[in-house]
């Protein structure tokens, strides 16, 4: 049971942009990518554990990096 405000319309829409995030290695790291192109991809989100990771800026979500 969910107590929110929010329309159960929103909570549970099925998205288009599910299926177009990647987890690839960057880095020696996971990322979660978007593609921009056909070479180049956007990073979403750092899959990490270790809060170190999330000082390095090369690893920031928004930048913009080769797609391995």
């Amino acid at each position: 049971m969910l107590y929110t405000i929010v329309p159960e319309e929103f909570i549970f829409a099925v998205s288009d942009d599910v299926g177009h995030f990647q987890e690839v290695s960057y880095l020696g790291r996971q990322v979660l990518v978007q593609p921009v192109d056909q070479r180049r991809c956007q990073i979403v989100q750092l899959l990490s554990n270790d809060p170190s990771d999330f000082l390095v800026t090369a690893l920031s979500p928004g930048n913009i990096i080769a797609f391995p």
